[in-house]
């Protein structure tokens, strides 16, 4: 395999190199709006896309110092990383590997573009313009049809140098990468310490790029040998369940070895399997220390999320005016109250007012705080509403980009309040529906009817609950989604136009599905009210009573969905409650031993949220144990002298 050297002397870099003579005036004007972008997603990567830089997320460090991580490992003591993947991502990696190729095969580095900036066929200029000699420069042809070319660096070079360090990062001794097992580990970790240097010798003594640089351009270079090397090193540092990608690797580069039949193309099989390998061992290492830390991560979460939280708001990088406003408007809706609190097992205790312990009026607060937050979400201003949060982000970049209405210490949460949010949408939206067949059965009913409306149980409740998720949309919550208005149309100034059109369609489906949930519903509330007879299509005079009472009561600020909601919210505050409870009971009152524990089916009685009682339990406690987190780590915070007003 070789590198066919670059033809016709010219300059080394340059920016508008034309062919002819400068363009005419009436040319001028569009070749004065090109805009030549080098990190275009049509301009494959000049460099892999797997690098030191890119493992660095993995490094131990990076892992002690990653708030969201020990966060995140709160919720999930399962947690692992893993490989990204996507579209997206596979999109980046072909390209890149079809122009290192081409590169090999023919020298070639060029990418065309038409003169609005979008991909074309490529037109190549190697015969007319010289290699550029390194990254960031880099040559640009504007033909006479409209064509623009650029001639990228060499990627050759930069690939071998970036392959050759990712080894020796990846194969670096580590305190955590031997199993623990006492004098075992300290002898295994010993072992490869003493090795390390002289394994690095020998590989960058076969890993001469400049000789290597030279064998390709005379069509001679043979990467099996080089591959060899670095099958038996990487064997002796990855897990075994990585031995056979290993092999897979030697084995595409021994076939480019002369008379064995490959060609350049197995030679760049070999080197992409050789990062992916070198990524995998990263995880693997990452993953390693990061279950061996784990009980370390977690015991010190608390104290070090505040310390970060803290040590940010005192160099004026974070606010907490918004969680201030957010507690304290809990504390006075809590304070207004006329009638006590009244919650199972805690009667007497929870009225908020005769509360002595200033703690538990906090916490109290708190969980109302967070209550209230999951069911009535604040509009999104930066980030879209269904856009999801960065999978690490640090404090301080994610900081910049928090929701006005958010409070700031739950900076971490953004993801989980927001799927909490749209889980507890979901859950009021059902509840109306339910709710509306019981309107549908009882509405106008004979005698008959009445009848079977004193014999329905919920059991024929919940069949129709069943029967309602298995019909209705994805997001059966969509309608009540604050960027809408009334009519179902995005707010434009809550939205971009490109977002809308999306949207858009996002609603006609929901509107779609939404009506056959009805047109079902109204088939069964006709075949209740006439048990005798079970008609075969819905009474009409019904379904057009369903399909107007939906459009007029779901929507966002309808008096009934704002009444249902708060009966929802109430029953999920019952759950929070019960399973994150107060400080000055917890010496006192044994926890539930299961979940489901300790919230008798009493609290449901009443508003008809007996069929509902699974997915309200459910909800309640997932959102107690974000709040049992986030107090643990900020209750110390909210508990200082002044930071709330304790007046009522």
């Amino acid at each position: 395999m070789g590198l066919p050297p670059p033809s016709c002397p010219g300059p080394a870099q340059g920016s508008l190199l034309r062919r002819t003579s400068p363009a005419s005036d009436t040319a001028k004007p569009r070749l004065s709006c090109l805009t030549i972008d080098p990190n275009s997603p049509h301009v494959p990567s000049p460099f892999p896309l797997v690098t030191r830089e890119t493992l660095k997320e993995l490094d131990l460090e990076a892992i002690l110092r990653n708030p969201q991580l020990r966060h995140d490992l709160l919720f999930d003591p399962g947690l692992q990383f893993r490989p990204t993947s996507g579209r997206r991502k596979r999109e980046l990696y072909d390209s890149y590997w079809r122009a290192v190729l081409r590169e090999l095969e023919t020298g070639c580095t060029c990418v065309s573009f038409n003169l609005e900036g979008g991909p074309h066929e490529r037109v190549c200029i190697c015969n007319g313009l010289p290699l550029p000699p390194s990254s960031p420069h880099w040559l640009v042809w504007i033909h006479a049809q409209d064509v623009v070319t650029m001639r990228m660096p060499s990627r050759i070079r930069p690939l071998l140098q970036e392959l050759l360090e990712v080894i020796i990062s990846v194969i670096q001794p580590s305190l955590h990468s031997a199993p623990q097992s006492g004098l075992d580990a300290s002898s295994s970790i010993a072992t490869h310490v003493r090795q390390h240097p002289s394994q690095i010798e020998s590989l960058r003594q076969v890993f001469d790029l400049d000789l290597i640089e030279q064998e390709l351009q005379h069509r001679v270079f043979d990467p099996s040998g080089l591959f060899r090397v670095i099958g038996d090193l990487l064997k002796c540092h990855c897990a075994p369940m990585r031995d056979r990608a290993v092999e897979s690797m030697v084995a595409a580069a021994q076939s480019c070895a002369p008379g064995a039949g490959g060609g350049k193309a197995d030679a760049v099989k070999a080197i992409r399997m050789c990062f992916e390998v070198l990524e995998l061992m990263k995880l693997d290492i990452a993953n390693h220390q990061l279950q061996a830390l784990r009980p370390f991560l977690v015991h010190t979460s608390a104290s070090y999320e505040l310390k970060a939280f803290q040590e940010n708001q005192g160099s004026g990088e974070l606010s907490i005016s918004h969680t201030r406003r957010w507690l304290q408007d809990a504390h006075r809706v809590l304070g207004s109250l006329q009638s006590p609190l009244i919650y199972q097992e805690t009667r007497a205790r929870m009225n908020y007012r005769s509360l002595r312990c200033r703690g538990d009026q906090i916490h109290l607060a708190a969980l109302r705080a967070l209550t209230d937050l999951v069911f009535v979400p604040p509009i999104p201003i930066v980030s879209s509403p269904t856009s999801e949060p960065s999978a690490t982000p640090t404090l301080l970049s994610h900081a910049s980009d928090i929701m006005p209405s958010y409070p700031e210490t739950l900076y971490l949460d953004h993801s989980r309040l927001h799927v909490l949010s749209k889980d507890a949408a979901d859950l009021t939206a059902l509840y109306m529906l339910l709710m509306l067949y019981r309107q549908l059965v009882h509405s106008d009913s004979g005698i008959g009817s009445k009848n079977y409306a004193a014999k329905m149980d919920d059991a024929e409740l919940v069949k129709i609950k069943r029967e309602i998720w298995d019909i209705g949309p994805h997001r059966m919550g969509y309608c009540f989604s604050r960027e809408w208005h009334e009519r179902g149309k995005p707010s434009q100034s809550v939205i971009s136009s490109a977002e809308a059109d999306d949207q858009d369609s996002q609603w006609v489906k929901w509107h779609s599905c939404m009506r056959d949930v009805i047109l079902q519903i109204a088939m069964r509330a006709t075949a209740a009210r006439n048990p005798s007879s079970p008609p075969t299509s819905p009474d009409e005079h019904m379904l057009r009573l369903a399909e107007c009472w939906a459009d007029s009561n779901m929507k966002p600020g309808s008096p009934l969905s704002v009444l249902l909601r708060d009966r929802v919210r109430n029953a999920v505050m019952d759950v929070v409650i019960t399973q994150a409870r107060l400080p000055s009971q917890r010496s006192t009152t044994t926890l539930p031993q299961k979940p489901s524990e300790g919230l008798p089916d009493s609290v449901f009685a009443g508003a008809g949220l007996e069929p509902l009682a699974t997915e309200i339990r459910h909800l309640g406690e997932r959102l107690a144990k974000l709040a049992v987190i986030h107090l643990n780590t900020y209750l110390p915070l909210y508990e200082q002298e002044g930071f709330l007003d304790s007046s009522l």
